[in-house]
C-alpha cells in the first residue's frame, strides 16, 4: 500500500460520483472489507456495491487484498489503495473534477450532520441560496467576518462552546 496518492483525473471523474465516494470513504474507514459486507453495512443492495467497487478497482482507488471463502463462493476482499489521497495542484484544465469531487464529499457530510442532528436539540442546520452582485456579496462577507469577530470579542469562557461552519459556494 502506498503512503500517499495524487489523484488523477480518472480518479477524480471516478470519485465525483456521490455514491461512490461514499463507497469509497465506508471502506477506506473499515480498512479491508468484503462487498457483503459494505453491502450490509451501507443498507445498499451488493450489486450497486460490486457496480461502485468495480469502477473503484478500474482507476485504482482500491485493490482486491485477498480472496476468502464464503458460503456459496469464494469473495474478495477489497482495501484503499494507498493511506491517503490528495487533490492535485497547478492544474486548472481538472479543476472542475476537483470542485465535483469536494461538493460530492460535502454532500455526504451534510448528509451524515443532519441525521445526527436530530438526536440534538442543540444542532441547527442555516442553508440557503442567495443571489447576490459581486459588490454585494463581498459585502455581505465582510458582515459575516465583523460577526465572527464580535463573536470571538464576547468571548465567555464559561458559556457552552459552539461550532459555527459555513461554506460559500458559488453557482455559476
Amino acid at each position: 500500500m502506498k503512503s500517499e496518492v495524487v489523484l488523477s483525473e480518472e480518479q477524480l471523474k471516478c470519485l465525483a460520483s456521490p455514491v461512490r465516494a461514499d463507497v469509497f470513504e465506508t471502506l477506506k474507514s473499515k480498512g479491508r472489507v468484503s462487498a457483503r459486507e459494505l453491502s450490509t453495512s451501507m443498507g445498499m443492495s451488493a450489486q450497486t456495491i460490486y457496480f461502485h467497487l468495480n469502477e473503484l478497482l478500474k482507476v485504482e482507488l482500491v485493490e482486491v487484498v485477498e480472496r476468502r471463502a464464503a458460503t456459496k463462493r469464494p469473495e474478495n476482499v477489497f482495501a484503499a489503495t494507498a493511506l491517503s489521497y490528495r487533490f492535485p495542484e497547478g492544474q486548472p484544465d481538472i479543476e472542475h473534477l476537483v470542485l465535483k469531487s469536494i461538493s460530492a464529499t460535502l454532500r455526504r457530510v451534510m448528509r451524515n450532520f443532519e441525521s445526527h442532528a436530530h438526536d440534538s436539540e442543540n444542532a441547527q442546520i442555516l442553508r440557503t441560496v442567495i443571489c447576490l452582485s459581486e459588490e454585494d456579496l463581498s459585502i455581505f462577507k465582510k458582515m459575516i467576518f465583523d460577526a465572527l469577530e464580535f463573536a470571538r470579542d464576547q468571548r465567555d469562557d464559561n458559556a457552552t462552546p459552539r461550532d459555527f461552519t459555513m461554506l460559500l459556494h458559488r453557482r455559476d
